[in-house]
C-alpha cells in the first residue's frame, strides 16, 4: 500500500508534536527533581555554633621566608587550623589578615614598620596561640630585584663597549 504525500506530512507533524510533548515532559520532570534536591529542612543547614571548639593554630612554613617590604609585603602561612579570624603577630606587631582560602593557608600583610631582621611569628585563635616553626626575615630596602641588576649590568657593558669603540678608528 502506497501512502500519499498528505498522509506522510500528517504523520511527520504528529511525530514532531509527540517529540515536543516528550521534551516538555522530560524538562518538567528534571525541573521538579532539581527543585526537590534543593529543598532543605531547618535542621539540615550547617550553621556554626558557639559550642564549636576552637583549635590551636599551627604554622609550619612561611612563604616567602625572606621578603623586601617595598616589593612584596604579603606572606603566606602554611599550617593547620588557620582562618580569617586567626590573629598573626610578627615581631610584636599585628599583621593584617588578607585571605584564608582553606584551613591550611593564610595570607597576611606584614606590618610596614618592621626593620631589617629575623622575626618570630605567633598565630592565635582567641586564647589559643602558638609560635611558628619557621621565622621571617625582613630586608627593608637592601635587596635589589633581578630585573634591576640586569639593567644595571647591561648599561655598564654597553658603556664599556661604546668607550672601547670610540678609541679605534678602524677595525
Amino acid at each position: 500500500m502506497r501512502a500519499d504525500r498528505g498522509t506522510v506530512i500528517q504523520f511527520e507533524e504528529a511525530f514532531h508534536k509527540m517529540n515536543v510533548a516528550r521534551r516538555l515532559l522530560a524538562a518538567t520532570m528534571l525541573l521538579g527533581f532539581a527543585m526537590a534536591c534543593t529543598v532543605t529542612t531547618a535542621g539540615a543547614v550547617d550553621h556554626p555554633t558557639a559550642a564549636t571548639p576552637r583549635k590551636t593554630p599551627k604554622v609550619f612554613m612561611v612563604s616567602p621566608a625572606t621578603i623586601n617590604l617595598k616589593i612584596q609585603p604579603n606572606i603566606v602561612l602554611i599550617g593547620q587550623n588557620l582562618a580569617t579570624t586567626t590573629r598573626v603577630v610578627i615581631g610584636g606587631r599585628a599583621a593584617t589578615t588578607i585571605d584564608a582560602p582553606d584551613p591550611n593557608h593564610l595570607m597576611v600583610q606584614v606590618p610596614a614598620d618592621l626593620e631589617d631582621g629575623t622575626y618570630l611569628l605567633q598565630a592565635s585563635n582567641g586564647d589559643l596561640s602558638s609560635t611558628a616553626d619557621a621565622m621571617l626575615t625582613v630586608k627593608a630596602g637592601t635587596m635589589l630585584d633581578q630585573k634591576t641588576m640586569l639593567i644595571v649590568f647591561g648599561s655598564i657593558v654597553l658603556l664599556l663597549l661604546a668607550a672601547r669603540l670610540a678609541h679605534f678608528e678602524t677595525f
